[in-house]
């Protein structure tokens, strides 16, 4: 078996956001939990390619756990209320939306 036919089977933290094409808060507060973490030396962290595959499928089906995220959001912004990245609740107008914050640059 040649080397270029030998697929990884799991991927690390960066390339799991790339391969999603999500950032990295949104992928913390709604996906993380939802993936198995594999902790490989000090600081690596990775995830099976499979699972991750696994995650996009139900979410396609309409996995209800997504949904009942969804549908609170969108109640709350009915209240006049928003859902910061870290399950905040603040009156809208008070901070860049969920969309923005997620495109700003990371603050330290």
């Amino acid at each position: 078996m040649s080397r270029s036919n030998i697929k990884p089977r799991l991927i690390q933290l960066p390339d799991v956001l790339t391969y999603l094409g999500v950032k990295k808060p949104f992928f913390d507060s709604r996906l993380r939990s939802r993936l198995t973490e594999v902790k490989l030396g000090y600081k690596t962290i990775a995830f099976e390619k499979d699972e991750v595959d696994r995650l996009i499928d139900s979410i396609k089906k309409g996995d209800s756990s997504c949904q009942t995220n969804y549908q609170q959001d969108s109640t709350n912004e009915k209240m006049g209320l928003t859902r910061s990245t870290s399950t905040t609740v603040q009156a809208k107008g008070t901070r860049l939306s969920a969309y923005e914050k997620l495109l700003s640059p990371r603050q330290k």
